[in-house]
């Protein structure tokens, strides 16, 4: 399962490789974060990342999207006079994805959509009382996932609003399947972030 997203991994960082850096100066740049929902019942969390758009003919751009996903859930037991229960469980997510966005251009406010295809580098974890299961002989290690490489595909869209010079602040909605067994994890995320556009 792992060897197909990795090849489609590395041939996506060699077509970034081969752009023509002499454009270099209308690189869009951007940093975002904000919170993530793991669906399927899954916890939701936290999530940041980095993204970079390449400008290849009118208002379409390839893009290049880095990002990172924790999300947990934490249930206690309530307390009596034997013992008590914390139970926490985790899920991590390191996307890596290519792919392209169309931008709508305005002076004040530019809306865009964005569809990706990439890997993405899956760890979960539960803990018991502060004690991670992975190690627990009753458990097998298949139960989790341990730096797991698996295909992704991502799509979403925004807005950015020009606030200074080439900046601007904006509101990105963005839903990624990563396609893992026994069943497909989803990650839902609404984020801010900020852009700066190299003239």
């Amino acid at each position: 399962m792992t060897k197909t997203p990795l090849f489609i991994v590395c041939l996506l960082i060699a077509c970034v490789a081969f752009l023509d850096t002499t454009h270099a100066s209308a690189l869009r740049t951007e940093v975002h974060t904000g919170y993530s929902k793991y669906l399927n019942d899954g916890p939701g969390g936290f999530g940041l990342g980095t993204r970079v758009a390449y400008p290849l003919w009118q208002n379409v751009h390839a893009l290049l999207h880095l990002g990172w996903h924790q999300g947990s859930h934490t249930e206690k037991s309530e307390p009596n006079a034997f013992f008590s229960t914390d139970y926490e469980s985790s899920t991590s997510a390191l996307p890596m994805i290519l792919g392209a966005s169309y931008r709508f251009p305005h002076e004040l406010v530019s809306p865009f959509m964005h569809l990706g295809l990439g890997g993405v580098l899956l760890n979960t974890d539960i803990k018991l009382n502060g004690s991670s299961l992975k190690d627990n002989p009753l458990f097998e290690g298949s139960a989790f996932k341990d730096n797991e490489l698996n295909l992704a595909l991502e799509l979403g869209g925004g807005a950015d609003y020009h606030i200074a010079n080439n900046f601007s602040l904006g509101l990105l909605l963005n839903y990624t399947r990563m396609f893992t067994e026994p069943q497909s994890l989803e990650v839902l995320s609404i984020h801010g972030n900020v852009s700066y556009v190299f003239n």
